[in-house]
């Protein structure tokens, strides 16, 4: 790549971008104006209403055994009545039906009151007081606020034990600043690096069709690859701008607020500490190159600046969610979120703005958002190789179907298997909590069908056929029974590899061993335990491995390079280290299946003997699966040995397809 022509080309269409002042000044400059002016204003205006509550008169009605409490009253300043007495915000009103009286808002309070409270308090028997009040009323809940405050200081009269809150509270002025806001400005960082990346995407391609000026550009000396290069750094440059001038506004802006607050949290302050900020800045620029080349690749495929609107609002939608997940309570970043693309940054920057430092999840965080921006910018660069895209014609969605002339691709770009790896692998461990309490068939087939839906839809998308882009020939009556040898061969490879890792290793989890028999034997008869553990995994797993993976980069790597990769992924794929080497070589042994003969057909029913035969030894008796006796691996290996050399003499290669 010649990067001078793509500095040439960053230059020309950062001029382009720069001379649209409105749209700058909309979307860089005036939301950093706009923000410390309204927040800051709707603070000042709700702690005045605050204030303006707490020196409120509330009228409310107590009885005393059905008689009214009136000020006139002579009561021991040390009862409940004389406590309630003393609060000066209270005005006491007589009402014939307290309940009646509260929904109409005539009264915010009313409650009758034993006489005996005091005497039965002494003797510590129990008092119930069944109070009337609104809450979804804003001066009934400041009424209700202030009665609860009365009880608690006649509580301490009778029982003084006093909680000290304030000297208590190990947390820092820092730490509570970032609690209270680090969510919020994740959420609004992280939907201004996407603004951030929208409008100059769209100018940069679909504004480019519109205008006509692409085929101009395209009949250039440069390459395609350096055309991309240049319009993505200008999408991205944009972005990280965005993202930079609103984290700084919004710092800003929550310093200003956390010192308005700071009396009523006992001490407050927002601040971002120099090692913070250096890894939100990293975080924010690989989350920005993402963004660019996902709303760059989405924009590719519109021909006109409307049409490119309507394909990037969804991906605007689509990240919503995902960046208010900070906003959640009780969510915090570890293994299981951190593989989850923008929300993952959105709980790291919550993280660190309350001083926690995750090395592990701070790494895979920005491994897996750097994975995307690459399979992103990897798509885009595909999409402006391919005319189909680039000049398509009709009102086909995102072109699933060629324009007239132009044939179909034959297998998958490298792209949509990149993709279907990383969003399989999120689904898969979304799916899990999500399901926890689901019954134990819908844990183990809907994961599964997310990933069949995924190996099926992402080749369409690229307008490829899936009979012949992922391998779905009929196969014929040799290759059927080289599948059947090779899945009961493969249990004794996978045994002996199990057996040797062990010895490394260490054995595996015991309870993650009696979990997962659990859950087999939950999912009640043996049809239905072969169904769910053998044959739904076998079909998705191969849809996805064998067949979208495979196939793809067997068009961009090669045969070897597409066998070994795709078993490793499949290996990882399980996030069992335990269970690493065994699933390699497995996968291995049905990629070869699968290019030696020709369909994906044989490697599903290798897959699903496999998984059968594990789970009916699980089963079984005592010896577990994953814990054979010697004896029985021993027999197991020598099954592998003659059974596997058999199932690839059975089969017969493939006929290579041009």
């Amino acid at each position: 790549m010649r990067w001078w022509v793509v500095r040439t080309v960053l230059r020309r269409e950062l001029r382009d971008v720069l001379r649209d002042r409105r749209t700058l000044f909309a979307m860089l400059v005036l939301p950093v104006i706009l923000y410390p002016v309204i927040m800051l204003g709707f603070s000042s205006l709700s702690v005045s209403r605050v204030q303006e509550l707490r020196t409120r008169t509330f009228p409310i009605a107590i009885t005393v055994d059905g008689e009214a409490v009136t000020r006139l009253g002579d009561y021991p300043d040390e009862s409940l009545v004389g406590v309630l007495l003393g609060v000066e915000q209270f005005s006491f009103t007589e009402v014939e039906e307290p309940g009646a009286a509260v929904r109409d808002g005539r009264v915010f309070i009313a409650c009758d009151i034993p006489a005996d409270v005091d005497q039965r308090l002494r003797r510590m028997e129990e008092v119930r007081l069944a109070p009337f009040y609104r809450s979804a009323d804003e001066e009934s809940q400041a009424a209700w606020r202030t009665f609860r405050g009365a009880l608690s200081r006649y509580r301490q009269l009778h029982l003084p034990l006093v909680v000290d809150e304030a000297s208590g509270d190990q947390a820092t002025p820092e730490e509570k600043g970032g609690h209270m806001f680090g969510g919020l400005l994740a959420m609004m960082v992280i939907m201004m690096a996407m603004t951030g990346a929208f409008y100059p995407a769209l100018d940069v391609a679909a504004g480019e069709k519109e205008r006509g000026t692409l085929e101009t550009l395209l009949l250039s000396p440069a390459r395609r690859a350096e055309l991309v290069m240049g319009k993505y750094l200008t999408v991205l440059c944009v972005a990280v701008v965005a993202a930079l001038m609103n984290l700084g506004s919004m710092a800003f802006t929550f310093s200003g607020f956390s010192k308005m607050l700071a009396g009523a949290r006992g001490g407050m302050d927002f601040t971002i500490t120099a090692g913070a900020f250096g890894i939100i800045f990293a975080g924010l620029l690989v989350l920005a190159s993402l963004f660019s080349a996902v709303c760059l690749a989405l924009s590719t495929f519109a021909r006109t600046y409307k049409e490119g609107q309507a394909y990037l609002t969804p991906a605007i939608i689509l990240v919503m969610p995902l960046g208010m997940i900070g906003l959640l309570p009780d969510m915090k970043l570890d293994a299981s979120t951190a593989v989850i693309p923008v929300a993952n940054m959105a709980l790291l920057m919550k993280s660190l703005l309350v001083g926690e430092y995750p090395g592990t999840e701070i790494l895979i965080t920005l491994a897996v958002c750097a994975g995307c921006a690459v399979a992103a910018v990897s798509w885009t660069a595909g999409l402006f190789n391919r005319e189909e895209v680039l000049f398509r014609e009709g009102k086909q969605l995102f072109g699933l179907r060629p324009p007239p002339g132009v044939p179909r691709p034959t297998q998958p770009p490298v792209q949509a298997a990149m993709l279907g790896i990383v969003l399989g692998l999120v689904w898969m461990v979304q799916s899990a909590g999500y399901l926890a309490t689901a019954p134990g068939w819908a844990r183990v087939v809907v994961p599964q069908a997310g990933l069949a839906v995924l190996a099926l839809g992402l080749p369409r998308l690229a307008m490829v056929r899936p009979v012949s882009g992922l391998a779905l020939r009929a196969p014929g009556r040799r290759a059927l029974v080289s599948g059947a040898l090779l899945g009961v061969g493969g249990v004794g490879l996978s045994l002996a590899l199990g057996q040797l890792q062990s010895l490394i290793l260490g054995a595996p989890n015991e309870e993650m061993a009696a979990d997962l028999e659990s859950l087999i034997r939950g999912l009640g008869s043996p049809l239905m335990i072969i169904a769910c553990v053998a044959v739904v995994p076998a079909v998705a797993e191969e849809l996805l491995f064998r067949g979208l993976v495979l196939q793809a980069f067997r068009r961009g790597l090669g045969d070897r390079a597409a066998v070994v990769l795709s078993a490793v992924l499949f290996a990882v794929f399980h996030l069992s280290l335990h269970r690493f080497f065994p699933q390699a070589a497995l996968g291995v042994l049905l990629a070869l299946l699968v290019l030696r003969t020709g369909s994906l057909w044989t490697a599903v029913i290798a897959h699903g003997l496999h998984n059968a035969i594990l789970v009916g030894w699980a089963l079984s008796g005592d010896q577990e699966a994953g814990d054979p006796g010697g004896l029985q691996v021993v027999s197991a290996i020598a099954v592998a040995v003659i059974l596997v050399p058999a199932a690839w003499a059975a089969s017969s290669p493939e006929r290579r397809d041009s």
